[in-house]
């Protein structure tokens, strides 16, 4: 079941519950909620996973080839920009942050920016809209050495709107880390994204936060 589907699953099990406690009430005085999903259907399907020390520059190198429709950008082609004196084997053992990903963008002539936090619903929606997923740069709660900080990749959401309440939005994404997941409105401090490393690795028992994004994949 896909991530949109298990959303609209807890709605109407919701619904199911209010209808049963009090049918007559909930009838006479439930209104429909707004439902608005945006997704880049290009980039639903799960995409290949495998441990990395580069999530961010190998996250650029994809959307790069998406919205390029190519193959030919590389995460060693970023890190080489950021570490222009390091051979072959030197770039293996490094990464690149956020701030060093944008530099190499810019560089690209891409007009790519970075927000503190994650983005309001209509940047959000203003870019996927457009087909350019953006970045969620995210830090672990706690230490985990082997990912300390890493990228995802934000290709869609669906936003729920009750009548006089603060909608609820849940974030999709594909981690080249991790793979496909989601992200709940309120928890944006609190993203599980290791649950299948939590079952094997004790040190694997934590959660990460949504500190920053790079969206404006254009030029």
């Amino acid at each position: 079941m896909n991530i949109k589907k298990i959303f609209l699953v807890l709605f109407s099990i919701i619904f199911s519950l209010v209808l049963i406690l009090s049918p007559e009430k909930a009838n006479a005085d439930f209104t429909p909620p707004e439902v608005e999903n945006i997704i880049i259907q290009e980039l639903s399907d799960s995409i290949k996973k495998g441990f990395t020390m580069q999530p961010t520059p190998k996250s650029i190198a994809y959307i790069l080839n998406f919205i390029e429709k190519s193959n030919k950008r590389t995460p060693k082609e970023l890190l080489k920009y950021v570490y222009p004196t390091y051979n072959d084997s030197q770039l293996n053992t490094v990464s690149a942050n956020l701030e060093q990903s944008n530099n190499y963008l810019t560089s690209q002539k891409y007009q790519t920016k970075i927000l503190k936090g994650y983005p309001d619903i209509n940047l959000l929606k203003e870019e996927l809209s457009n087909g350019r997923p953006v970045i969620a740069y995210l830090t672990a709660n706690g230490n985990y050495w082997i990912e300390q900080e890493t990228s995802i990749i934000i290709y869609g959401y669906q936003k729920i709107t009750f009548p006089g309440r603060p909608p609820m939005i849940l974030y999709m994404y594909q981690s080249v880390t991790h793979g496909k997941g989601a992200i709940y409105s309120g928890g944006e401090s609190e993203i599980p994204l290791l649950l299948t490393e939590s079952q094997t690795d004790p040190t694997a028992n934590i959660t990460f936060k949504w500190v920053s994004t790079l969206y404006g994949f254009n030029k």
